[in-house]
């Protein structure tokens, strides 16, 4: 983080962890399946995640101040990379599927003028 600041450097982080995510960037890239479901600044993506994989991302946080005998997960299986699909890579494990959601990537909708969320519940 000080060669950032020093030198005025943009640095691309890639983690699962929400915990640094909050700590070190300024916008995030949400990516499942090797594509981007949502792309926001980090104060609104930890307030107010859109896409459901974000969601979940957020919600499996450990909490730091008490012990939980079971961690939030997102259920379902990830896909294979491999096999190329048109649809959505999250849409066997979102409880929001649509029969869209399996036929055609979503276009981004636009927030902010700058970001987008890649989701069908936005269209």
């Amino acid at each position: 983080m000080e060669l950032k600041e020093t030198n005025s450097l943009s640095v691309i982080f890639i983690t699962h962890d929400f915990r640094i995510v909050r700590k070190i960037a300024d916008e995030v890239i949400v990516m499942y399946g090797g594509k981007i479901v949502e792309y926001r600044d980090k104060i609104s993506i930890m307030k107010e995640p859109l896409h459901p994989y974000t969601k979940g991302l957020i919600e499996s946080i450990p909490p730091i101040e008490k012990k939980v005998k079971r961690l939030n997960t997102i259920e379902g299986e990830v896909p294979d990379i491999f096999q190329k699909k048109d649809g959505c890579p999250f849409w066997n494990r979102c409880k929001f599927c649509k029969g869209i959601c399996k036929e055609k990537f979503p276009e981004g909708y636009v927030i902010n003028n700058n970001y987008k969320v890649y989701c069908h519940l936005f269209h």
